[in-house]
């Protein structure tokens, strides 16, 4: 997540606003070439065809008339549209690098938001592509040869200078398939599949990494406030990597609409305790509810840290705040809020000194990701051995919550300590399988006093079972058992299985656990 800057938040709403609603009149295909040169999104000769430009090609008119960009240059194409009606209004445009830092390690290009890329990093990366991409077509081919007997003849009949070798055809496959693409990214050449990209050029461009760590400001919270020039203003802030709240269930009061008459005034400040032991302190940048409004706690020009909801119309409303908070050891932000206050704002009021304390998420929660590859073979004493190499994927969601309701179902509840992840390869051959089970679980601590609690970390249980269903048989077993997992941490189970029979089966491949930080709702 990259918010505004908290010292300029106030100063930068008015121009986001306008960011945000360029961006809606933006529509984009995506297009490789945007990495080499991100101008193209505002170039209109990169437009992608009219409507009808296809002829009756059926599904080819998805793209018609929309400009060309990556998820990166299309923020910056929204920048530079909203920029003009700012600067029409009066009002501060958006200087997204301006003068660059030494510290970004790369040259800021024109127009502003852009940066060079060389000759030799454009070449070193273009030939990684080319590595990546060819090893993947080949070892896809490979896997379509052993399971569908007789494309390896068909491809020799349809790819020509083959020779009739079939690992010919594979080297023309990939090199043409790997050709393409990197000239697609070098110089948008989509029908040139020789190896021209081997000579790429330069580049100016815009990636993902570019806006999180060169576009301005990344200024630390505790400095003085960045200076705020009077025609242009800084729009980003620090990037922060934050936990999705799991979806879970909460009881919110219903707010209905009705007529008043009269305005008042509310103000305040949002702290946070530090130190759980300490005295709470003031917090830059909280987000601040006020039933539909919000605002951000900035600094005044006395150098207080306030909220303001100014002339705001008279009735009852919801005020509450929140701010992702930085976890001083995972790095990784987590969504504090404070309690829900319940205002009545009457006509003429002048509401302050209303402090909202922030408190972290009300429980604990971990996502037990779990990635698994796995390599069978069903060998055969005559005829042609058949082969596997399946991916099992999934999650484990685990979680303690303490404001369930213990009256309500136990599916409107969130709180889960254990859970079970058990899947099956597809066949190989006349029944060969492997079967993961993976039982995670949070880990309880119970203290002298012989209460509960849970520290964040993941207690699993991983069993491989190595079977044929054909022969009603189990193979081989193995078993990894209390694998204990910091937030973060990761441990992988490799296993390599051989059946009994005289032309035995085998299996082996990986199973990777990693404990990640969630978040209650």
């Amino acid at each position: 997540m990259v918010k505004p800057h908290p010292f300029l938040a106030a100063a930068a709403q008015d121009s986001l606003r306008a960011v945000a609603a360029e961006a809606k009149k933006i529509s984009a295909h995506y297009r490789f070439f945007s990495y080499s040169d991100a101008t193209i999104a505002v170039n209109a000769a990169f437009d992608a065809p009219p409507l009808g430009a296809w002829g009756s090609r059926a599904g080819a008119d998805w793209a018609a008339s929309t400009k060309a960009a990556v998820c990166s240059s299309f923020v910056w194409a929204a920048v530079q549209a909203a920029n003009p009606i700012l600067h029409a209004d009066g009002k501060p445009r958006i200087e997204l690098e301006g003068e660059g830092e030494p510290e970004d390690k790369r040259l800021a290009a024109d127009p502003d938001g852009l940066y060079h890329y060389t000759l030799k990093e454009r070449t070193n990366a273009a030939k990684a592509l080319f590595a990546f991409t060819h090893d993947r077509v080949t070892g896809e081919v490979d896997k379509a040869i052993d399971g569908l007997p007789g494309l390896a003849s068909t491809l020799l009949d349809i790819i020509p200078g083959a020779s009739g070798v079939i690992d010919g055809a594979k080297e023309i496959l990939a090199s043409i398939v790997a050709n393409q693409l990197c000239n697609t990214f070098a110089s948008d050449a989509v029908t040139d599949l020789a190896s021209t990209w081997n000579n790429p050029g330069t580049g100016i461009a815009v990636s993902p990494d570019d806006t999180m760590l060169r576009w301005d400001v990344r200024a630390p919270l505790s400095a003085a406030p960045p200076p705020i020039s009077p025609v242009k203003i800084n729009a980003y802030g620090n990037p922060i990597p934050v936990v999705i709240p799991e979806p879970g269930w909460r009881k919110t009061p219903i707010y209905h609409v009705r007529e008043v008459i009269g305005k008042g005034t509310v103000r305040g400040t949002v702290v946070r305790r530090v130190v759980s032991n300490q005295p709470p302190t003031r917090v830059v940048g909280a987000t601040v509810r006020f039933g539909c409004e919000k605002t951000l706690t900035a600094m005044t020009p006395n150098r207080a840290i306030e909220f303001a909801f100014v002339d705001t119309k008279a009735g009852r409303y919801r005020l509450q705040a929140s701010q992702f908070v930085v976890d001083p050891v995972t790095n990784v932000g987590q969504e504090w809020k404070s309690k829900a206050d319940e205002i009545e704002l009457r006509d003429g009021d002048n509401l302050s000194g209303i402090v909202l304390e922030l408190f972290p998420p009300p429980g604990l929660a971990r996502t037990v990701d779990i990635r698994s590859h796995h390599d069978i073979v069903d060998r055969v004493v005559i005829g042609k051995d058949r082969w596997g190499h399946p991916d099992m994927n999934g999650k484990l969601h685990l979680a303690f919550d303490p404001l369930d309701v213990q009256a309500a179902p136990p599916e409107q509840q969130n709180t889960k300590i254990e859970d079970t992840f058990d899947q099956t390869t597809p066949e190989v051959g006349s029944g060969v399988h492997v079967r993961v089970t993976v039982v995670g679980r949070l880990n309880k601590v119970i203290a002298p006093d012989g209460s509960e609690s849970f520290d964040g970390r993941i207690v699993c249980d991983v069993t491989i079972i190595f079977f044929d269903a054909g022969e009603g048989e189990t193979n081989d077993t193995l078993q990894e058992l209390n694998i204990s997992l910091a937030p973060f941490e990761s441990h992988t189970t490799p296993y390599n299985m051989v059946s009994n029979d005289t032309v035995p089966e085998r299996a082996s491949g990986t199973v990777t656990i990693t404990n990640l930080i969630a978040s209650l709702p």
